[in-house]
Parts: C-alpha cells; sequence; structure tokens
C-alpha cells in the first residue's frame, strides 16, 4: 500500500512538473477504463499465482527437479508467447474490449478447471490442457491490455 501511494505520488509530481509520467493516471478517471485496469490486474495476478504456486507445488511438494518443473510449465509458457504474438489478427475483427472479456472468462475458466483436475501427476492431459487454456487466455490479455486505453 505504501509503495502504491508513493507511485501516484511521484506520478503526479512528473505530471506538474511537465515531464512525462510512466503511467498515465487520466486513464483511472474514465470509469470503463478504471474497470479494464482492474480486469486486467487480476488476469496479471492470477497469472502469478500460477507461475508462483505450480512450480512451488511441483518442486517442494513433489520433490522434483527444476528440469522437470520446466517442462510442466512448458504448455503455458509456450501458450501465453503464441497467444500474444497472434493476437493482433483479432484486432480488425473485434474491439480490445471483446478480445480481454473472452480472455478474462477464458483464464476463470481455466483455473476452475485446474482446480478439479489437478493432481500430483502434470503430465496428464486434463491438467496440460488447463494450463493451455490459461495460457491462451493470458496471452490474449496481455496484448489487448496494452489497447484498451
Amino acid at each position: 500500500m505504501i509503495f502504491g501511494q508513493v507511485f501516484f505520488v511521484w506520478t503526479n509530481h512528473r505530471a506538474r512538473q511537465g515531464k512525462v509520467p510512466l503511467v498515465d493516471l487520466s486513464v483511472l478517471k474514465e470509469p470503463t477504463e478504471r474497470a479494464a485496469v482492474y480486469a486486467m490486474f487480476i488476469i496479471v495476478a492470477m497469472e502469478a499465482a500460477v507461475n508462483f504456486t505450480v512450480p512451488t507445488y511441483i518442486q517442494i511438494v513433489q520433490g522434483r527437479t527444476p528440469f522437470d518443473t520446466s517442462l510442466a510449465m512448458m504448455p503455458f509458457n509456450l501458450t501465453v508467447f503464441v497467444t500474444a504474438t497472434l493476437i493482433v489478427r483479432f484486432y480488425k475483427r473485434h474491439t480490445p474490449r471483446t478480445i480481454a472479456l473472452f480472455a478474462f472468462g477464458l483464464t476463470t475458466a481455466a483455473l476452475v478447471w485446474l482446480a478439479f483436475v489437478v493432481n500430483n501427476n502434470w503430465e496428464t492431459l486434463p491438467t496440460i490442457l488447463g494450463l493451455i487454456v490459461f495460457g491462451v487466455g493470458q496471452g490474449r490479455s496481455s496484448r489487448s491490455s496494452s489497447t484498451c486505453s
């Protein structure tokens, strides 16, 4: 909370001096833009949770090696990369808002799916599919968040 407040004070200070701030806080004035920022924050927080908990579980609870962990996370990481690269092809047919809403729904559904199918074997098809679907949703959101405002 303190770092967040310091960031806002610093950003406002730079804007008053006529310098370019890191983030233009005027985007938070509109309710729709604020909602988009909140939604993107939630999606990124879900990604951080997956990127922390899954490798920790694999290494600590299952006692696997870091190499095994990287192989288990490969479906997620590859689909985030590929989807973030290819999502620009959808911009002509869909608005960033539509893409972001779909990504939010997809990531939520994938996490609910993973909550039910994860067991001690990360090589099962349902688990791999859940990580892939979550990666697709995350990849879609990472590109569309930069164009929402």
